[in-house]
């Protein structure tokens, strides 16, 4: 929205900036800019966009995020379904490990428990672990 109000160029100083929000309507400028210390950014995806070059062009926006060092006490949050999805499968997958270490270990004391009498009780367990990793 900057860009366009500054001729198709991003704004190099404040005055620039300044300049350029003053040419924004007040009610637009109000939605993106809610005040001071708060900026909403919007980066619109073609849709069926795959989800590959989702997760690139949010990784993309990420490390220009962090490049951008903003200064102490400014957080920047990016939200929406690329975002969402790329955290969800990141934390299921971090999850999933755990989960099946611990379905394993049950699995070693039930067997134990249960099949005392057997004499390689331990062999199933081997063949799932052997199988999972």
């Amino acid at each position: 929205m900057v860009r366009q109000v500054n001729g198709g160029a991003l704004p190099t100083s404040t005055a620039e900036i300044e300049a350029a929000e003053a040419r924004v309507p007040k009610e637009v400028l109000a939605r993106y800019l809610p005040s001071k210390t708060m900026t909403i950014s919007a980066v619109t995806l073609d849709p069926g966009l795959s989800e590959s070059a989702q997760y690139s062009l949010l990784d993309s926006v990420k490390e220009r995020v962090r490049l951008s060092n903003p200064p102490p006490g400014v957080t920047v949050t990016v939200t929406g379904n690329a975002a969402f999805s790329q955290e969800m499968g990141t934390e299921m997958g971090g999850s999933m490990g755990m989960l099946i270490g611990a379905a394993l270990l049950l699995m070693v004391i039930a067997v134990g428990l249960l099949f005392g009498h057997v004499r390689h009780r331990f062999l199933s367990v081997a063949i799932v672990g052997q199988v999972l990793s």
